[in-house]
């Protein structure tokens, strides 16, 4: 990162490009379950991140550069959704687009009816449920979304109650 902001080589940022493109594609497409939409959104990350690339400090808070990445990719998505919100909201019969199951009709039933469970949950619950499921820490989760340790502890607990009384009886979550 400091020879890229030195420099501004091409090939350096290639090199972060390279990188962290998957992690920015898997958050992107489980907050937005559309793959065209999760790729402009994680294009427009990586644009935000070549045009802020002189913010972003090492030092700061021990930030690292994937987590910086990730919160820009929260807050792209995020941007994202409200977009969709504004649009069904101003055209009703924009709704039926509001959400598509990206399941196939190989998964489970169970599979299924959790991702419905998650598509109905507030935006800061489901980013953070599914941040804790790909294995971050509550640390790491408040680092990438800017949500605080309390918050985000609460925001995965309430999710995990959603699945469980949806679930109750069927198996842990």
């Amino acid at each position: 990162m400091k020879q890229y902001r030195s420099t501004g080589e091409e090939d350096c940022f290639s090199e972060i490009y390279d990188r962290h493109w998957a992690r920015m594609f898997r958050i992107a497409m489980r907050t937005l379950r559309q793959r065209c939409l999760a790729e402009d959104a994680v294009q427009s990350t990586f644009e935000r991140a070549l045009r802020g690339i002189d913010g972003f400090s090492d030092r700061n808070e021990g930030a690292s550069l994937g987590n910086w990445l990730a919160r820009i990719c929260k807050n792209v998505c995020l941007d994202e959704l409200r977009k969709q919100r504004t649009r069904q909201d101003f055209d009703p019969s924009l709704a039926h687009m509001r959400s598509q199951n990206a399941s196939t009709g190989n998964d489970g039933l169970m599979v299924r009816e959790a991702l419905e469970v998650l598509n109905d949950l507030q935006d800061h619950y489901r980013i953070c449920y599914l941040l804790k499921v790909e294995g971050y820490s509550y640390e790491e989760i408040g680092a990438m979304t800017g949500y605080p340790f309390d918050d985000v502890k609460t925001f995965i607990r309430t999710a995990r109650r959603n699945l469980e009384k949806k679930f109750a009886g069927k198996g842990s979550w």
